[in-house]
């Protein structure tokens, strides 16, 4: 049977992702990712990449009150209810990674009544913080 018609197969809407998240953080990689039906399990996957030099300008922009506005916001409607963050990594394989992080301690994030903007930031932000090594995450719907 055809996924698409099928009534246990993808829901025709998928969720709408936040159009402001990439429109005020143009760095940011926000959107969703092409899996098979098999491989997604009969779900949407979105996935977005936050860069370590983006922390400061996160963090001025959240004394604004457009900021605190905006750290408030649902990541999709409906609601996204949790991300798991890997390390990005352009790996190179002529640099020794020795002693460097391979895995985030605790890389889940979770809100049962949906992620904010705010909160995935706030998350990420002390993920940077506990692994100064790490350059960039890449945070994939569960």
């Amino acid at each position: 049977m055809d996924p698409e018609s099928d009534p246990n197969g993808p829901s025709l809407q998928p969720p709408v992702l936040n159009p402001v998240i990439q429109t005020i953080f143009k760095s940011y990689h926000f959107r969703y990712w092409h899996l098979s039906f098999e491989a997604s399990g009969n779900r949407h996957c979105a996935y977005m990449i936050i860069e370590k030099r983006d922390v400061p300008d996160w963090e001025a922009r959240a004394m604004t009150g457009q900021g605190r506005n905006i750290s408030n916001m649902l990541l999709s409607q409906p609601p996204c209810v949790a991300l798991e963050a890997t390390i990005w990594d352009e790996r190179d394989e002529t640099k020794d990674y020795v002693g460097r992080t391979t895995d985030l301690r605790d890389p889940m994030i979770r809100n049962d009544r949906g992620l904010t903007i705010g909160m995935v930031h706030k998350r990420v932000a002390e993920m940077f913080a506990e692994h100064p090594d790490v350059s960039a995450i890449k945070l994939t719907t569960t």
